[in-house]
């Protein structure tokens, strides 16, 4: 597994810049799980104790 943090962020588009406010939604750190699909994944992060809610995406190697 591994863990880091997002702090500052922006959001880019075609009609320009914004800064992204940091709130409660905000999304503050990703852990990178290695899986054999969604639903493993998802089990593991669910077991997190630091993890109040919980978003997986799915990442494929190309």
């Amino acid at each position: 597994m591994t863990e880091g943090g997002l702090r500052d962020g922006r959001e880019i588009t075609q009609s320009g810049t914004n800064n992204l406010p940091f709130t409660k939604n905000s999304i503050t750190g990703y852990t990178i799980i290695e899986a054999s699909n969604l639903d493993e994944a998802e089990k593991i992060a669910k077991q997190c104790p630091i993890v109040d809610s919980t978003r997986v995406y799915e990442v494929n190697k190309s």
